[in-house]
C-alpha cells in the first residue's frame, strides 16, 4: 500500500498569503497535499472561538483539484459563531459541483425514552452522533425539547434537527453525557 504524500502526519496547509488571512473581503488560498479523495458530498469545518476575533463569517470555499481541475464550491453564507448567525462554530456544506448540490438537505427528530428504573434519570448534558452511509451528523446537543426538564424516569424527550445533510441509510448511533 502506498503512503499518503503527508506520510501519516494531517494534511498541512500551507497559506499562499503574505498577509492576515480571513480577512473580511479578501480571499485566501491555501495548498493542501492529500490522496485523491472524490468525489466531494460535503465538508465539515470548525472553529475554536477563541481569540480576540472569535467570530467568523464563511461565505463559502472553493476547492480545485490541482491534477484534474475540477472545482467543488461549498457555500454557506453564515456566521461560525457563538452570539451570531446559527450560533454555532461548526458547519456543513453540501458540495456544488456544476451548479448541483451532492446531496440533500433533511430534519431529524430523535425520540429518547428514559427507563423507568428507580435513578434512570439524569442531568447531564446528553449528546448524540448519528451515523449513516453519507458519513456522519457530527456532535449534536439533546438540549431542545418539549420537555422542561428533560431525561426524567419514564419519560420520553423528542429533539428535531433541521436543515441536516442527509445521511442516507442510517446505521449506528453514538450516545454519551457529560457527568454533570
Amino acid at each position: 500500500m502506498a503512503s499518503p504524500p503527508h506520510h501519516g502526519q494531517p494534511p498541512s496547509f500551507v497559506p499562499l498569503l503574505s498577509t492576515p488571512r480571513f480577512e473580511r473581503e479578501q480571499n485566501d488560498t491555501f495548498i493542501m497535499e492529500i490522496l485523491d479523495i472524490a468525489p466531494f458530498t460535503k465538508m465539515r469545518i470548525r472553529i475554536d472561538g477563541l481569540g480576540s476575533r472569535p467570530e467568523w463569517f464563511l461565505e463559502r470555499i472553493l476547492l480545485k483539484n490541482m491534477n484534474t481541475g475540477d472545482l467543488t464550491m461549498f457555500y454557506y453564507g453564515d456566521w461560525l459563531s457563538q452570539r451570531k448567525g446559527k450560533k454555532t462554530l461548526v458547519c456543513e456544506m453540501c458540495a456544488v459541483i456544476d451548479g448541483e448540490e451532492m446531496m440533500e438537505w433533511t430534519s431529524y427528530t430523535v425520540s429518547v425514552k428514559t427507563s423507568d428504573v428507580l435513578g434512570a434519570g439524569t442531568d447531564a448534558n446528553v449528546f448524540i452522533i448519528i451515523f449513516g452511509e453519507n458519513g456522519d451528523s457530527g456532535t449534536l446537543a439533546l438540549k431542545q425539547s418539549a420537555n422542561w426538564n428533560k431525561f426524567e424516569r419514564n419519560s420520553t424527550d423528542t429533539f428535531n434537527f433541521s436543515d441536516m445533510l442527509s445521511l442516507g441509510h442510517l446505521c449506528k448511533l453514538r450516545v454519551w453525557h457529560d457527568n454533570k
